[in-house]
């Protein structure tokens, strides 16, 4: 992902590791899924339910960790 951040050269290397992280998350697999369901697949419908908790579970888990990873690389602003 570092890749796509490297005509961004004013930003630290920090900066650029902590937006990879965080980065948009859900929406594509969220849409694969709708996908198949949109057509009559049978079954698709429990593939859509488990892909959506699934995208939500990891985006609560990878939210939690914004603070400490900011922490971490020391981006964080103490107000």
């Amino acid at each position: 992902m570092q890749l796509c951040y490297l005509p961004f050269t004013q930003a630290s290397w920090k900066k650029r590791l902590f937006i990879s992280s965080i980065g948009l998350k859900g929406a594509t697999p969220i849409v694969f899924s709708l996908i198949p369901a949109a057509a009559g697949v049978d079954g698709a419908i429990e593939l859509v339910h488990m892909v959506f908790f699934i995208v939500l579970f990891s985006v609560v888990l990878q939210g939690a960790a914004i603070e400490p990873l900011a922490k971490k690389l020391k981006l964080n602003i103490d107000s």
